[in-house]
């Protein structure tokens, strides 16, 4: 096999950046068009992508056959394009961009993968994490372990770069899992009558004033509008466990966004608002689109379904006041398209003194789900995190509260308790081994130094997708000690170490990348 190397792509590496364009284009079919001008207008979407968050990474060969090689091609038609243009206009010979490019080439690039950094506010702790997006291996060179080996240089990357955890959107969940991912928030999604959301009193209605923020052509929040979405995301994110830290520019950037049918409505606080206040505040906001209604033949229909992107609320008024707006649209909507990234339960009880079976499912059979069940909409799941450091971020979450009431009980007569945690970790073996930690009756936790004398209370051995997503609140130990995914001895503290590193609810997330 022939040497496989890896490297970051340079924002000015007209050659990689072309071989990345083609790789994509292969890889996500459905999300991109094909033909040499579309990859053009890729190649320029990778670069603006690569001055934000974004830092393309490519696997390269000597001698691979991969459709990469059709990027010499690409170049050398762009540069006979330029070449003959500006001949027309001045008659003059102009550098070609294809020998500039060509001397930049390590290799035939098979693989490519993105690598961004995110700040996720984990028990209202700001934690860096890696953000895994935008893998292709070649289709000509599939079965190499092209994806098992860019996936762990980017966990290696990861923990050179200071971020203990890693996160993904998986297109095959079953391949991450065996990567060590382990599964973080689901998504549900519900199709509900406008009149399944609840009334508003007249107060709040007044209260609240719903004002449309303008977009520009790219579809994106007019700037000083795109400052008050992010104020009030930050708000509204720090009572929320696992939602990403943004800036104004990840509203106007991020995937999702950027559609210039998408509309953004701000719900703004009149009895807050003051006369010398020139900045736009606002308690609220929706961003959805309106989309034909489908029957469930698949065919257009003459209704339209109102799709929610994003919803957020500084108090439960503000969410009744986004209620009633949604509900005002029955008299056009047959259906408000919900995605919860907080899983069925919340909007279910939200609607519940309403009709709020999932109208598509009502469509399709009406047939009941188990035995007595309605249907609720549709649950997913994909979105996954892995841990790359454990000590670190242990260290990270220094000032989390653990919760040690089950260990007092369990442990009477105690101040502080030692509980030693095993993480499997056979692809990271840096990352493979046992961490004793101390928690003492405060709360408080403390990495101990390994030649530590402290007795062990309790032992704990997970895997690493399972410990990551215990970690996370998105499972608890008890939960996974029934399913034999954790050993815990002794076994009489599994509830006492479960109440310890459960979360108060589980993780959401909003962001898609």
């Amino acid at each position: 096999m022939s040497a496989r190397t890896f490297r970051s792509i340079d924002v000015d590496d007209e050659l990689a950046l072309t071989q990345a364009a083609l790789l994509l284009r292969r890889a996500y079919p459905t999300f991109v068009t094909s033909g040499i001008y579309e990859t053009d207008k890729l190649v320029e979407r990778t670069r603006t992508r690569m001055k934000g968050r974004y830092q393309f990474h490519g696997v390269f060969e000597e001698g691979r056959p991969s459709s990469a090689n059709l990027a010499e091609l690409v170049l050398k038609s762009r540069a006979k394009k330029a070449e003959q243009a500006n001949k027309e206009e001045t008659n003059e010979p102009v550098a070609n961009e294809y020998a500039t490019a060509k001397s930049a080439d390590h290799g035939v690039m098979v693989g490519l993968w993105a690598h961004m950094k995110f700040d996720v506010m984990y028990y209202g702790i700001t934690t860096p994490v890696g953000g895994l997006s935008s893998v292709a291996a070649d289709f000509l060179n599939k079965k190499r372990g092209l994806a098992h080996d860019l996936v762990k240089q980017f966990l290696y990357d990861a923990r050179g770069r200071g971020e203990p955890l890693t996160a993904l959107y998986a297109f095959r969940p079953d391949f991450y899992g065996s990567m060590g991912f382990g599964n973080s928030a689901t998504v549900s999604e519900h199709a509900l009558a406008p009149t399944a959301f609840p009334k508003a009193s007249t107060s709040v209605k007044e209260r609240y004033r719903t004002e449309i923020l303008p977009v520009r052509l790219d579809g994106a929040p007019e700037d000083t509008y795109l400052e008050a979405l992010r104020e009030c995301y930050e708000i509204f994110s720090r009572g929320r466990h696992g939602l990403f830290v943004r800036n104004a520019e990840d509203f106007a950037k991020m995937s999702g966004f950027g559609d210039p049918e998408l509309q953004y409505i701000g719900f703004v606080d009149t009895q807050a608002e003051t006369s010398t206040d020139s900045q736009l505040r606002l308690a609220g906001y929706i961003i959805f689109k309106i989309v034909p209604a489908r029957s469930p033949s698949g065919s257009v229909t003459f209704t339209q379904d109102i799709r929610v992107a994003e919803y957020a609320y500084l108090n439960p008024n503000v969410l009744l006041a986004i209620c009633a707006f949604l509900r005002s649209q029955a008299d056009q909507v047959r259906s408000v398209i919900l995605v919860s990234m907080t899983g069925p339960d919340e909007v279910l009880q939200l609607c519940a003194e309403q009709d709020n079976r999932d109208r598509v499912g009502i469509e399709r059979n009406g047939e009941a789900v188990g035995v007595l069940g309605h249907n609720g909409g549709t649950v997913g799941y994909g979105f996954m995190v892995r841990i790359v450091n454990f000590q670190k971020l242990l260290d990270c979450w220094a000032e989390r509260e653990y919760d040690v009431r089950g260990l007092s009980k369990a442990f009477q007569g105690r101040t502080s308790w030692t509980v030693a945690v095993t993480c499997k970790d056979p692809l990271v073996p840096e990352n493979d081994g046992t961490v004793s930690i101390r928690f003492d009756g405060d709360g408080k936790a403390k990495v101990l130094d390994s030649d530590s004398k402290d007795a062990v209370d309790v032992s704990l051995a997970l895997a690493v997708k399972d410990l990551s997503s215990m970690m996370v609140g998105t499972l608890t130990i008890k939960q996974l000690h029934r399913l034999g995914l954790a050993s815990v001895e002794p076994e009489s503290a599994v509830a006492a170490v479960s109440k310890l590193f459960a979360a108060e609810e589980k993780p959401v997330c909003l962001n898609y990348f």
